[in-house]
């Protein structure tokens, strides 16, 4: 695998001040047998995959079986209906874009409760899976280089997306031009500061090297975005799914193919249950768990 020639370099702020936290690898995909190092910038304080993939690798590290081949709508609605009342709480109505939206569940789901939704998508194979299935409007594209109308949203959404990206601030300060004043942003990361994290350390199931090239915070993300030209009005952190799957995940994989019946015995009469619970626990107990979302204005 090729890497970038930055890869000394913090991929948000440009300093060269990175320190090494431990050493991790492809646990969950197996694409790559490289070892990357998890690092903090000292300068901005936002952890990241060390050395970062090369942009021309960067598809190699999504398998076919990264996303789904079919579009299962009954199973993902309680899901996907979490993302649109955190999104109504402070837009109910408008035109919306979900960047990274795969094979475009939640912009049917969102389009459903009244916004203008459509998706854009860097997969063609996600896109031909959801155009496929449903008539929910999905460009493909690189969100940095597709041609978007300034001010022309009311609403831009990155679930579980910007952990992935190369250019982070670059991608803020192209959504600052798209949205309108007082335009909502919505991003939803894994959460590096959760305890679930700390304890799993290089084995946490949400760390996912070498796809997630950042690694953020609650207070990470805030200033990344603020940095940008946003203002914060919500940190969200209750993910049922998000929450006990980085517990489950991290301790045993997660639907594998070709898994076998005890495998799946296992999993879903003993794992699910204990990894529901440890995460109810650790939301009571700390008060956030594996994911959080943060919900700004464009100022």
């Amino acid at each position: 695998m090729h890497h970038s020639s930055q890869h000394q370099e913090c991929g948000a702020c440009g300093s060269s001040a990175l320190v090494g936290l431990f050493a991790a690898h492809d646990r969950n995909q197996r694409t790559t047998a490289d070892s990357f190092s998890v690092a903090r910038c000292t300068a901005c304080g936002i952890v990241q995959t060390v050395p970062r993939p090369a942009e021309s690798d960067l598809a190699s590290l999504y398998p076919v079986q990264y996303f789904p081949a079919t579009v299962d709508r009954i199973s993902q609605h309680r899901f996907q209906q979490d993302k649109v009342l955190l999104v109504r709480k402070h837009r109910n109505t408008g035109a919306l874009l979900d960047v990274g939206a795969g094979i475009g569940l939640f912009v049917q789901e969102a389009r459903d409760a009244g916004y203008q939704a459509m998706g854009i998508e860097i997969s063609g194979q996600a896109v031909a899976t959801g155009l496929q299935h449903s008539d929910v409007p999905l460009v493909h594209g690189d969100f940095l280089t597709t041609d978007l109308p300034d001010a022309g949203f009311d609403v831009v959404t990155f679930w579980h997306v910007f952990e992935h990206l190369l250019h982070p601030y670059d991608v803020l300060k192209k959504v600052h031009r798209i949205l309108r004043p007082q335009g909502i942003l919505v991003i939803a990361v894994p959460n590096f500061a959760s305890f679930q994290a700390r304890l799993f350390r290089s084995r946490w199931y949400h760390l996912d090297l070498p796809r997630h090239l950042f690694h953020f915070s609650p207070s990470t993300l805030q200033a990344t975005v603020e940095r940008a030209g946003f203002s914060v009005q919500e940190i969200h952190y209750r993910w049922r799914d998000h929450d006990s799957a980085g517990i489950l995940g991290s301790v045993m994989k997660l639907s594998p193919p070709g898994e076998t019946l005890l495998h799946r015995a296992v999993r879903k009469i003993v794992g699910i249950p204990v990894a529901r619970a440890a995460a109810e626990a650790e939301l009571m107990i700390t008060h956030s768990g594996g994911a959080f979302a943060i919900v700004a204005t464009r100022a």
